[in-house]
């Protein structure tokens, strides 16, 4: 007859193999059932169906490590799903940088302005811009404008100059000296170009529009004063019988006037379409900051993006880890059941 040999063990005891099973184990992964591993498997070994032992002592051991880890599992899975929709935020916005920084140029024109009042070593740095249409409209009226002005400056210092006779034998003289009223205009313009102080910039073109208003103004006096208008039966002749000084200049004094008047209209006019023409021109080109700021954008998504990678790899590596560490409590449990059934059901003589 055959005997099987028996064991009896205590409620809390560890089986040796068991307990030689588990070493090299940490303690986190183990002692989820290492205290209850004795009771599992000796309960298990009683029940007749080997595959249905097999079965509760999974269940048995799933129970025990859940019951231990559940909370930080779920933890874990609801950190990766919240990674997971953040870097496929992350991942959409640095993709839409990428194709905006490829829509952008790296540089872009600009201009130099007058130099800053706190630092005068450092000019004013102005982004070019696209024209507007107000400006256009107004930029051609002034050049038609200014063309008008400067031919009729032209022709009336020619007139004046021709009128006296002296410049019969040589009539190109009269145009090359007429020709100094347009160019004063513009002469006067560019001394604007070589102000570098804004307080400067400001009296300039205070001082100019200023001197053409009162220009303008004499002008008008003098033009009204020599020609009576429509009617000229209109007169003050009456008034005073002698010819006073003034009556004897006041002819010279309307051309002088009228050429200076045509100057300073003429640089004003000028001043005023050089004034539109630096808002929309350029000197050089400069770094776009609109390409800067995407650069920065994307070397900051980029880290962002790398790092919730990087999360992503340790957290499921966590999960990985607990489901790993699950299945080798189920492998250990049941190997030691196995061999311990097989130990009872071998016959001894």
């Amino acid at each position: 007859m055959s005997k099987r040999k028996s064991r009896r063990l205590g409620a809390n005891s560890v089986p040796p193999d068991i307990e030689a099973a588990y070493k090299g184990i940490e303690d986190y992964v183990a002692h989820s059932i290492k205290k209850h591993a004795g009771v599992l498997v000796s309960t298990a070994t009683r029940i007749s169906d080997p595959q249905e032992a097999r079965a509760k002592l999974t269940a048995a051991t799933s129970s025990f490590f859940k019951a231990k880890f559940v909370r930080r599992m779920t933890e874990v899975d609801e950190e990766i799903k919240q990674k997971e929709v953040e870097a496929n935020k992350v991942e959409g916005d640095l993709t839409a940088a990428k194709t905006r920084l490829e829509q952008t140029p790296a540089q872009i024109p600009a201009y130099h302005t007058i130099y800053d009042d706190e630092n005068k070593e450092r000019p004013s740095e102005v982004a070019y811009a696209d024209w507007q249409t107000r400006h256009k409209v107004e930029f051609w009226i002034l050049s038609f404008a200014i063309l008008v002005l400067s031919f009729a400056s032209l022709l009336t210092a020619h007139k004046n100059l021709t009128g006296s006779g002296v410049f019969d034998d040589t009539p190109l003289v009269p145009w090359t000296i007429a020709a100094l009223v347009p160019l004063a205009g513009w002469a006067t313009k560019t001394v604007y170009s070589f102000i570098y102080q804004a307080w400067a910039e400001r009296a300039f073109i205070i001082l100019l529009v200023t001197a053409m208003l009162i220009s303008v103004g004499g002008w008008i006096a003098l033009y009204s004063d020599i020609y009576q208008g429509l009617n000229p039966d209109v007169t003050l002749d009456g008034l005073f019988e002698d010819e006073s000084w003034w009556d004897q200049v006041k002819n010279t004094a309307f051309v002088a006037l009228s050429l200076l008047t045509e100057i300073l209209v003429g640089a004003t006019l000028a001043l005023r379409i050089t004034i539109l023409g630096q808002n929309y021109s350029r000197d050089y080109w400069r770094t776009n900051p609109e390409y800067e700021a995407l650069i920065k954008r994307i070397e900051a998504l980029s880290t962002r993006f790398d790092q919730l990678l990087e999360d992503l790899r340790l957290l499921k590596g966590e999960r990985d880890e607990f489901a790993h560490s699950l299945e080798l409590q189920i492998n250990i449990i049941t190997f030691a059941h196995d061999g311990r059934r097989a130990l009872a059901d071998t016959p001894t003589l």
